[in-house]
Parts: structure tokens; sequence; C-alpha cells
């Protein structure tokens, strides 16, 4: 069976003795002003998940260009027109 919790239960709900308007969380200047806080905050986490994502990038990029610069050097031989299309890749990479 499922028990029911009245608002009356609640501690916060029962106590108001106070106008909650009056409370200085509630005042549009106030709660602005934790608004910006908030935003300024996640913008430095924003920030720092970046920089991590900025790093993992860069190793990406300088991972795929030495695997095609080893398959172009592979291919170099054998088939010449590959490793042609692997040179002409990586120079569309770099600009």
């Amino acid at each position: 069976m499922v028990e029911y919790t009245f608002l009356a239960d609640f501690d916060l709900l029962a106590d108001m003795r106070q106008d909650v308007c009056k409370r200085p969380w509630a005042k549009p200047a106030a709660r602005l002003v934790m608004d910006k806080h908030f935003k300024i905050q996640r913008a430095h986490e924003e920030i720092r998940c970046l920089n991590i994502e900025i790093c993992h990038f860069v190793t990406y990029m300088q991972d795929k260009e030495a695997f095609l610069k080893t398959r172009e050097d592979a291919l170099l031989e054998s088939d010449a027109n590959i490793a042609h299309q692997i040179w002409l890749q990586q120079q569309r990479l770099q600009q």
C-alpha cells in the first residue's frame, strides 16, 4: 500500500511564520545576482572541459597525421597512386 504524505507534514511549509517574499533570496535583485553567479560558475566549468577536449583533439590530429604518413610510406613502393592520394589528403588537412 502506498503511503501518502500531506503538505502539512513538511516542516518547510508548516513553519511559515515569515512571509517568503521578505526573504533575501526572494528579492528580484538578489535573484539576478545569483543567476549571474551560477552562470559564471558554469562558464568556468565549461572552460575546464573545453581545455581537456582541446588536448584530446590535438592528440587525435597528431595521431592521424602520423598514421597517414606511415601508410603513405608503406604504400609508396607497392601502390604509388594510393600513396599519392594519402599525400594529397595530408595536404588538405594541413591547410
